[in-house]
């Protein structure tokens, strides 16, 4: 029996585990609800293997705040301070998120939060639909400010601040039919990304400043999991990336993306940065009325090439 120094019943807990019939790793949170000595209650089973082969282990590392299965909640007014220093990044944010989580939830609305120093992601939110995050500020985060997770449908992400995580916004598997406006994103690596098809959003008049990598960034996928038919209008990018930095870069076999009314300025000198690079797979990408200024090369359209 190991250990249980610094667990009591109340506390939440995240199990994880090697599966030793070949599945991976299985994780869970549950919550301690009773105790004798050294062994615990869960508040629910387990519903998955755990055997003392896989190494199984115990950490109170999850969610500060976090809504399962609920519908029609506000949270708002509140500060949340997540301590990265003190918390190690243990499953990659299948449990342990820093700030705020969501799962399976409705028409759940988050104004008005401070979340700092967050260790992993600041707010995430997946499988939960009719999510409103609004007139937020994260900063100082290690992984994802504002986590639009898997299968999140008609989320609306407007008027949020965010510095200095590894990613502003990042579209999760099937984050679809949202409109993300009014936010502005400053010193992240990426402003926002898209994945395994995240597709059918509203990106318009956010401020994306001083990426590291990419204002905007696909990330690839072949035509079944691309993210198609997304806009992206009255946007401004300044600044993205080193000397090989770019705007928006759309690659994949991405489909029907309409890149509109945009201002993309780079002012540090052109080097080899481009406005909007267009990949060679890529399918009916309409770009019009952007404003493209002090790039080395303001559209790159290698499907033209």
């Amino acid at each position: 029996m190991g250990d249980a120094n610094g667990i009591q019943v109340g506390c939440g807990g995240r199990l994880g585990s090697k599966d030793t019939y070949g599945k991976g790793t299985n994780l869970v949170q549950r919550t301690l609800i009773a105790s004798a000595g050294n062994r615990f209650k869960l508040d629910r089973r387990l519903e998955e293997r755990f055997h003392l082969e896989g190494d199984p282990q115990i950490a109170t590392n999850f969610a500060l705040l976090q809504c399962t299965s609920v519908g029609d909640v506000i949270i708002e007014n509140i500060t949340v301070d997540g301590n990265k220093a003190h918390n190690e990044m243990i499953d990659r944010g299948a449990f342990d998120d820093g700030s705020i989580r969501l799962d399976e939830c409705n028409r759940i609305t988050v104004r008005e939060v401070a979340a700092r120093d967050f260790y992993c992601d600041g707010i995430v939110w997946g499988i939960s639909h009719d999510v409103l995050v609004e007139n937020c500020h994260l900063q100082d985060g290690v992984r994802l400010a504002l986590h639009s997770g898997s299968g999140s449908q008609r989320s609306i992400v407007r008027g949020n601040r965010v510095r200095h995580s590894a990613e502003g916004v990042y579209f999760c598997w099937g984050a679809q039919h949202g409109l993300y406006e009014k936010n502005v994103i400053e010193d992240c690596n990426y402003g926002m990304t898209f994945g395994h098809a995240d597709s059918d959003n509203l990106i318009r008049d956010n401020d994306i400043r001083r990426s590291g990598e990419a204002g905007i960034h696909f990330r690839g996928g072949n035509k079944a999991f691309a993210p198609h038919r997304n806009r992206f209008e009255g946007n401004r990018i300044v600044d993205s990336g080193g000397e090989k930095g770019i705007g928006i870069d759309i690659n994949g076999q991405t489909e029907a993306v309409t890149i509109s009314k945009n201002e993309l300025r780079e002012t540090r000198g052109p080097a080899s940065r481009i406005g909007i690079l267009i990949g060679a797979e890529t399918r009916d990408i309409r770009c019009a009325d952007n404003y493209i200024e002090g790039f080395a090369v303001r559209i790159s359209d290698l499907h033209k090439a």
